[in-house]
């Protein structure tokens, strides 16, 4: 087992949970360049320039919108009810164990939008004098640190009681990127401009939250494959959506944020996906 603060994990033979994860993934990916199509749609049409209040004009496109999100997260809870008991034999010790590249060379990219996504707050703050930019800028940083810290510490199946915070870390930036989101938009009278995005940080939130659980002996397995596989359309459907508004409309002066806010959003969803392939090509044990 090795020192008494160190964690030396090895992966056991058994069943796969999920064989075909990466054409879930890539599905996933596909409708959610649907719906970031339709979000977009949504947004130049459904609303006043002026007020900002909805017109009729947008009705299809949010109608359409809201029944894809429906449709889609109730395929991956039908999908999760059918692997159930595939996760529930699963011992979730293995999956703190990388065994492949894939993983590692996603999270190393998701890490480096993190760093960008902080820089790229720290203009802003210097431009805005934000408080609430400069701690998400930090956050960011840090995370970043810490996604890479401990998937280094994945790969070398050399987990301490140290690396278990770098888990933490994406959590609570998450956590402070939905408060500066909602805090943003508070005085917004139009809910539905930005309550998709809300959503999205919501559901990512609660994707990092469940897998981080799996390091401090809290495992939720299929709550984290459920929300993960959802973040990852929520994301690419609100924050892409928002981007291709902002670029169809020459939308220049929210364009540099939204841009912010697509990188880390982006980086968020890397961190997810490379979740995903971990929990879901691991190996557990046979009951």
């Amino acid at each position: 087992m090795g020192d008494r603060n160190q964690l030396v994990l090895y992966p056991a033979k058994g069943t796969i949970i999920m064989k075909n994860s990466i054409l879930l993934t890539i599905s996933t990916i596909i409708l959610g360049l649907c719906g970031a199509l339709l979000r977009a749609k949504q947004l130049m049409y459904g609303f006043e320039t002026d007020t900002g209040l909805p017109v009729r004009s947008g009705t299809l496109f949010g109608s359409s919108l809201f029944v894809l999100t429906i449709f889609v997260i109730f395929c991956f809870f039908l999908y999760m009810i059918i692997n159930k008991n595939k996760i529930a034999k699963c011992d979730y010790h293995l999956f703190q164990y990388i065994k492949g590249y894939s993983q590692v060379l996603i999270r190393v990219l998701s890490a480096f939008l993190m760093f960008l996504s902080g820089v790229i707050g720290i203009y802003l703050f210097l431009h805005d004098n934000s408080v609430s930019l400069l701690i998400i800028a930090l956050l960011s940083l840090v995370s970043g640190s810490g996604v890479i810290f401990l998937t280094l510490a994945q790969k070398r199946n050399r987990l301490s009681e140290e690396h278990l915070i770098c888990a933490a870390a994406p959590v609570f930036w998450s956590s402070f990127l939905l408060i500066y989101c909602f805090r943003e938009h508070s005085a917004n009278p139009v809910i539905s401009s930005f309550s998709y995005e809300l959503f999205a940080l919501t559901v990512s939130m609660l994707a990092i939250f469940y897998f981080s659980g799996i390091f401090y002996a809290r495992p939720y397995l299929g709550r984290t494959l459920f929300t993960s596989f959802v973040s990852i359309f929520l994301i690419i459907t609100a924050f892409g959506g928002r981007l291709l508004y902002d670029i169809l409309s020459a939308n220049n002066a929210e364009l540099f944020s939204t841009v912010f806010w697509f990188t880390a959003m982006t980086s968020i969803l890397l961190f997810v996906a490379a979740n995903v392939n971990l929990l879901s090509e691991a190996r557990g044990s046979k009951h």
